[in-house]
């Protein structure tokens, strides 16, 4: 008796589910009408940081078909300004134009010495200033 009071619940259980999903593919299946996406504001903004170290603007606009167009640039660290003018709209997609200013310098003579942690002459380094008897001593370089 108990045995067919639960097949009864899960048959109830079953036509429940089958309903619901069958008004969810209703409601989300079939033909659609395609609703266009005609909702993009305009915009335009545009910012820089100019000062003697750091070149970086951006600029970008929008339209009210949702066509972007901008342009950005930025110092790299070989000394080079990189520009990068941008198009994108819903059929072509991203496209990029990219173009550098100056001549890359690249410094022979650095002042600073570069220890990677797995090289011997850092641990040596290391031990160095361990058995020294103050790190003054040492003066605490590498």
């Amino acid at each position: 008796m108990q045995r067919l009071f639960h097949l009864q619940v899960l048959f109830v259980f079953a036509v429940v589910l089958a309903l619901a999903t069958a008004s969810d593919l209703r409601r989300y299946g079939g033909e659609q009408e395609e609703e266009e996406d005609s909702d993009h504001t305009p915009y335009q903004f545009s910012y820089s940081i100019d000062d003697e170290d750091t070149v970086f603007s951006q600029s970008e606009e929008g339209d009210d078909e949702g066509d972007v167009t901008g342009e950005y640039s930025v110092n790299l660290p070989d000394g080079r300004v990189q520009t990068v003018r941008y198009f994108g709209d819903n059929e072509d997609g991203y496209t990029a134009e990219v173009s550098y200013e100056g001549e890359a310098q690249y410094p022979e003579d650095q002042s600073y010495q570069v220890h990677s942690a797995f090289s011997p002459a850092f641990w040596t380094c290391v031990l160095d200033l361990l058995r020294a008897d103050s790190m003054e001593k040492k003066n605490g370089d590498c």
